[in-house]
């Protein structure tokens, strides 16, 4: 029962850096387009 939880919160954070990610290549790429 923790593994899966924990497997669960393992999986979350990655999507979550990836999003992260994502917004900050977006924002860049916004940035460098209203130049």
């Amino acid at each position: 029962m923790a593994g899966i939880f924990s497997g669960k919160k393992a999986v979350s954070m990655l999507v979550y850096k990836i999003y992260h990610i994502e917004a900050e290549v977006i924002k860049a790429h916004g940035e460098y387009n209203n130049r």
